[in-house]
């Protein structure tokens, strides 16, 4: 199977324990595209840049930047790390996560079966980045939940389209749940293929 390529970033600052066991569970992992492996330093360098290189000369994929050039923080950090990915698509794991990493399970799965779902908790702080043109929908678990997304531009009502969430073949935690007006009204999968949406 053609996987697509990932870029998994990790930032870090002073942490070179806690750095060292993400690192190693990344490494861990069994998917098979991994492009590269970016080490994104926003501290001194100096033990966590020892421990990438030790890594670096048994695995290849693994690239080593001292964030410069952006404001100190993980802002900046990441996006130091975002400037090196070369991925189809981009993972991000923080030093101090070792359980995050299930989002390439996940991308595993959706080219298996073109569909998935992905549930994001508080606790875990996970987070999914989706691209443009993919159809996708939110379903809270809980009452009052918060939900905070970007989008690539600028929003246009005149625009704003979408699927009825009933037809495509994933399975809802409800089979009733409260849906709003405006969803109610989208068009089945089917119908909205036909349209032509630049």
């Amino acid at each position: 199977m053609n996987l697509p390529s990932v870029s998994v970033i990790i930032p870090t600052c002073d942490r070179p324990v806690l750095f060292r066991k993400a690192l190693e569970s990344v490494l861990a992992q069994d998917y098979e595209n991994i492009k590269e492996i970016i080490v994104t330093d926003d501290g001194s360098g100096g033990e966590t840049r020892k421990i990438a290189g030790k890594f670096q000369k048994e695995n290849g994929k693994i690239i080593y930047s001292r964030n410069s050039k952006y404001k100190k923080g993980p802002n900046g950090n990441k996006q130091n790390g975002l400037d090196l990915a070369t991925g189809d698509f981009i993972a991000t794991l923080d030093d101090d996560d070792l359980g995050g990493m299930e989002g390439l399970t996940w991308l595993k799965l959706w080219k298996e079966k073109s569909r998935v779902g992905l549930e994001l908790r508080p606790a875990k702080a996970n987070t999914i980045y989706i691209s443009k043109g993919f159809a996708h929908g939110f379903y809270a678990l809980e009452d009052a939940s918060p939900m905070a997304y970007n989008t690539s531009f600028v929003y246009s009502p005149e625009r704003d389209s979408g699927v009825l969430w009933n037809p495509i073949d994933l399975k809802w935690p409800r089979e009733n749940p409260l849906i709003s007006e405006r969803d109610r009204e989208f068009q089945s999968f089917k119908e909205f293929a036909k349209k032509k949406i630049f």
